[in-house]
């Protein structure tokens, strides 16, 4: 990714059940970077309520991008983006989250943030830098 606020610490990439994910800070938010390993069906849309359904199940979302959210377009390829924003003691957590597939891949963005009293700007600087995402084809690392 390239656009991510100054001051975004270094991302932590982990081996996670089925993918990897990259994770990073900016001050009060949160980007997390989530790509499967196994090749999406092609009969699954991120068009599709059912589909997105399945992934807030699987992801543990608090967020009903069955219900809520709107079509997208992340580096050209047509996704699904869901803002929302909820009270939890006292305070306001922020959400987006973006479901994409790109080369027969899901990829799941989430900028999260919790604050007291109002958005946190680094939560709009690392939702505006999802705009600037660019796909590579994945380099695995070889073993010496």
């Amino acid at each position: 990714m390239t656009g991510l606020p100054d001051g975004v610490a270094a991302p932590q990439v982990f081996g996670r059940s089925g993918g990897h994910e990259a994770t990073t800070r900016a001050g009060q938010a949160q980007l997390t970077v989530y790509r499967d390993d196994a090749p999406v069906s092609a009969d699954n849309d991120v068009a599709n309520p059912a589909y997105r359904a399945s992934l807030d199940a699987r992801f543990d979302s608090a967020i009903d991008s069955r219900e809520l959210g709107a079509p997208t377009s992340v580096a050209g390829h047509s996704a699904w983006t869901v803002v929302d924003a909820r009270p939890h003691t006292g305070q306001t957590v922020y959400n987006c989250v973006t479901y994409v597939i790109v080369d027969r891949h899901l990829y799941r963005f989430a900028v999260t943030a919790t604050a007291a009293r109002s958005r946190p700007p680094e939560f709009d600087a690392l939702v505006r830098a999802l705009s600037q995402v660019s796909f590579e084809p994945v380099r695995e690392a070889v073993a010496p």
